[in-house]
C-alpha cells in the first residue's frame, strides 16, 4: 500500500475514534458535574435535590460513594427502606468501602459553600454515625 493511502485509511479510522473518545471525555465531564451539584445540594441540607441528581449519576456511574450519599439523603427524609437498599448498594459496588472518604468530601463541599464566618442552615447535616470524620462545628 502506498504511503499516501495508509496516510488516509489512518486519518479515515482515527477520526471516529477521536469523537469517541471526546464524546467519553464530554460524558465523564457532565457526570462530574452532576456529582459535584449533589454534593453542594447536601452539604447545603437540600436532601430532595441530591437525591433527585444521584438517581441519574448512579445509572450513568454507580459508585459506593455516590449510593451512600443517596443512601444517607433518603436516611436524612425519612425514606429508611431506600436508605438501606441504597447503603446495600454501596457496598455491593465496593465491599472495602468507607463512609468516611465520602464524608469527608462533603465537608469539604460544605466549607466551600459556607466559608468560616457564617451560619449554616438549621437543617445542615451531621457526620453520620460509623465514619471516621469529626462533625462540622
Amino acid at each position: 500500500m502506498s504511503e499516501k493511502r495508509h496516510a488516509i485509511l489512518v486519518m479515515a479510522l482515527m477520526g471516529p475514534l477521536c469523537a469517541l473518545v471526546l464524546a467519553g471525555q464530554a460524558v465523564r465531564a457532565f457526570a462530574d458535574s452532576q456529582y459535584e451539584q449533589a454534593l453542594t445540594a447536601y452539604s447545603r441540607g437540600g436532601y430532595v435535590k441530591t437525591v433527585k441528581l444521584l438517581r441519574r449519576y448512579v445509572k450513568k456511574t454507580p459508585t459506593a460513594g455516590a449510593y451512600y450519599l443517596l443512601g444517607y439523603s433518603n436516611y436524612k427524609l425519612g425514606r429508611y427502606k431506600e436508605a438501606a437498599r441504597y447503603f446495600g448498594e454501596a457496598y455491593l459496588v465496593d465491599p472495602n468501602f468507607n463512609p468516611g472518604d465520602i464524608m469527608s468530601r462533603v465537608e469539604k463541599t460544605k466549607e466551600r459553600a459556607c466559608p468560616a464566618g457564617k451560619e449554616r442552615s438549621k437543617n445542615a447535616p451531621v457526620t453520620p454515625p460509623g465514619t471516621r470524620t469529626a462533625p462540622h462545628k
